[in-house]
């Protein structure tokens, strides 16, 4: 099946942000602010990626591409007939499930420098996906943080949604 254009920009900006990653790891080592500055770019580099990839098609907002939602967050938008109307937009947020600062420090900057691009965008796929949830909901993640001990580890088996599991979000999360 041959990819859409939408797929393929999506690809695109994947690879983008990936060799950027991929250069930082590069020169990790430099220095808490140097690795501090490269955060803060590259943070802003995934937000804007998500954020223009992710989305649906045509200009129906940013949060109707995702797969992952939250029941309430999903009865906000079938109750305004399916519309990312500025009222969804109000009530809902796009959180990333390991946040993108968590991502960078705790796995992307410690890879050894011969990793390759694409070894990180296979990372990207799976530690950088997304869900909508609500303000609420997300003002419990944002109190309970990444669980105590959670690292990489063997992607295969690490749940990327322990935070929403230490929240007790998990079960409120449908994927489509």
């Amino acid at each position: 099946m041959t990819p859409t254009k939408r797929e393929q920009a999506h690809a695109g900006r994947l690879a983008e942000l990936a060799q950027m990653i991929w250069e930082a790891v590069q020169f990790c080592g430099q220095g808490e602010h140097a690795i501090y500055q490269r955060t803060v770019a590259l943070e802003n580099a995934w937000r804007k990626m998500d954020d223009k990839s992710s989305s649906a098609l045509g200009n129906t907002g940013t949060r109707l591409g995702h797969r992952c939602w939250s029941k309430s967050a999903k009865a906000m938008l079938d109750a305004n007939g399916g519309r990312c109307t500025s009222e969804v937009k109000n009530f809902v947020r796009v959180e990333h499930v390991i946040t993108i600062n968590w991502c960078l420090r705790n796995i992307f900057f410690t890879l050894p420098k011969f990793t390759t691009v694409n070894e990180i965008k296979q990372l990207m796929l799976v530690y950088g996906q997304v869900a909508i949830i609500t303000r609420k909901e997300n003002a419990l993640l944002r109190a309970n943080g990444m669980p105590d001990g959670w690292v990489k580890t063997d992607t295969s088996t690490k749940n990327i949604f322990a935070r929403y599991v230490e929240a007790n979000l998990f079960k409120e999360l449908e994927f489509h």
